[in-house]
């Protein structure tokens, strides 16, 4: 008897698909959402800017909550207010009055140039 199944025996998942949403809340590491088959996402990795209730976002929604992403802050609901979120737990805030950005306390991080 063959062991091996054919690959069109194996169980389909849905295609990702990606989504126009907005944040309508949070706790902790989730983020929730609106008009999605899915109520709550996660911030991936690669999306630096963390995202606040009632900002537009772009979200690669898979076929579960634990596989749906928030992939990109798309529009703020408060202009010019963001918060720099980087690999490793760092958060930069900018400084008020200032082209500058201050690390939370529990972060170090080193700037070698401004632009």
């Amino acid at each position: 008897m063959n062991a091996l199944r054919s690959l069109s025996d194996a169980p389909s998942l849905p295609a990702p698909t990606l989504s126009t949403v907005t944040v309508s809340g949070r706790t902790d590491e989730w983020f929730f959402v609106k008009d999605l088959s899915v109520r709550r996402v996660r911030r991936a990795a690669s999306c630096l800017i963390e995202p606040e209730v009632g900002d537009q976002v772009l979200v690669c929604e898979g076929a579960q909550a634990e596989a749906s992403f928030i992939l990109a802050v798309l529009t703020r609901q408060q202009p010019g207010a963001a918060s720099l979120c980087l690999p490793g737990g760092t958060v930069c805030r900018p400084m008020a009055d200032s082209s500058q950005c201050m690390p939370t306390a529990s972060s170090s991080m080193a700037v070698t140039r401004w632009v």
